[in-house]
């Protein structure tokens, strides 16, 4: 859930720009065709040597040159607000898996505590049933080392169990300081 907000970190933002630049590129378009075109009358016209027609297309072309210009220029200030906004996007994006990589190591210590705790409640088990055994045949001595034994490995059993509480706790607290990053 929250490597898929990850994901999702000024997205809205970046695609917001994108279509900004990609309609600022088709709305001047037409323009940019027009001064190509100029350019190649005026290029025709130069090896036609006509004086006339070259200055007026010229004259044209010097003040499409203006129109042009601008038009590159507000492309290249909205192609770096995007590019911007990328690098941004992306160091939020890089400092919150960071921050998110701070789970792996307590998930693998509570996957080994899990373990443990399958091995105890083995071992409970088994000692359970010699605990029975023993009241059966009233061994008081071995009655009492398989009561012993049994609560030993409540006891541990429970240790591991605080232990993965605590290291889900930690989990969670990382969890909380990336949903932060990310709002």
């Amino acid at each position: 859930m929250v490597r898929q907000q990850i994901k999702g970190i000024d997205l809205e933002v970046v695609t917001r720009l994108e279509a900004s630049v990609k309609s600022c590129k088709q709305r001047y378009q037409p323009l940019f065709d027009q001064y190509s075109a100029l350019n190649k009358r005026i290029s025709i016209a130069k090896s036609l040597k006509n004086k006339t027609l070259n200055t007026v297309l010229r004259t044209q072309g010097d003040s499409m040159k203006i129109l042009v210009q601008l038009a590159r220029q507000e492309i290249s200030d909205k192609q770096s607000q995007l590019s911007a906004a990328k690098k941004t996007r992306t160091q939020k994006i890089a400092e919150a898996r960071k921050t998110l990589s701070g789970i792996e190591s307590p998930q693998i210590t509570i996957k080994s505590n899990k373990s443990v705790i399958t091995s105890l409640n083995k071992r409970a088990s088994a000692d359970w049933t010699d605990f029975k055994a023993a009241i059966r045949k009233q061994n008081l001595t071995l009655t009492t080392q398989s009561l012993s034994s049994l609560v030993s490995g409540y006891r541990q059993i429970a240790t591991h169990k605080q232990k993965i509480i605590e290291l889900e706790q930690k989990v969670s607290l990382v969890i909380a300081n990336t949903k932060k990053q990310i709002s």
